[in-house]
C-alpha cells in the first residue's frame, strides 16, 4: 500500500510538472482571396500599364535588344486588348524597330486601335489618308515631301 501511495504520489507531482504533450497545432489554413471581377480587371490595368511604360523606356534607349524587349511588352499588352499600346507596336513595325519591317501589320494594328477609338490611331490614319503619292493635302493646302 505504501509504494502504490509512493508511486500515486510521484504520479502527481510528474503530471503537475509535466503536464501531457499536447499535439502539434497546424498554422491555421491561409484564406484563398479571390477577387471580384473589377479588382481583377484593375489589377490587370496596373500590370498593362507598368509593361507600357517600360516599353517605352526601352524604346527611348535606342539599343536594339531593349527594343526588341519593348516589341515582346507591347505584344502581350495587345493581346490583353490594350488600345494605347497598338499604335506604339505599330510604329515599331513601321520603322522596323524591335522587330521586322512589317506596314501590313502596323496598318492592321493602326486600323483595329481607330475602329476601337483610339484617338491616336484615329490621327495617324487620317493622316495616312491625306498622303498622296509623297504630297500632303491638308485643308486645301499642298505639302511635297521632300527627295
Amino acid at each position: 500500500k505504501a509504494l502504490f501511495q509512493t508511486s500515486f504520489l510521484c504520479f502527481l507531482i510528474d503530471f503537475s510538472l509535466f503536464p501531457p504533450r499536447q499535439k502539434a497545432q497546424m498554422p491555421p489554413k491561409k484564406r484563398t482571396r479571390t477577387l471580384t471581377e473589377e479588382q481583377q480587371e484593375k489589377t490587370t490595368q496596373r500590370v498593362i500599364g507598368t509593361k507600357k511604360g517600360q516599353a517605352r523606356r526601352l524604346l527611348q534607349s535606342e539599343v536594339e535588344e531593349n527594343e526588341a524587349k519593348a516589341v515582346s511588352l507591347l505584344e502581350e499588352c495587345v493581346a490583353q486588348g490594350d488600345l494605347d499600346a497598338m499604335p506604339i507596336l505599330a510604329k515599331c513595325y513601321a520603322f522596323a524597330l524591335g522587330t521586322h519591317f512589317d506596314p501590313e501589320r502596323a496598318m492592321k494594328l493602326i486600323s483595329d486601335a481607330a475602329k476601337r477609338g483610339n484617338d491616336e490611331a484615329l490621327f495617324l490614319m487620317k493622316l495616312g489618308k491625306d498622303w498622296k503619292d509623297g504630297v500632303l493635302n491638308w485643308d486645301g493646302l499642298k505639302f511635297k515631301l521632300c527627295d
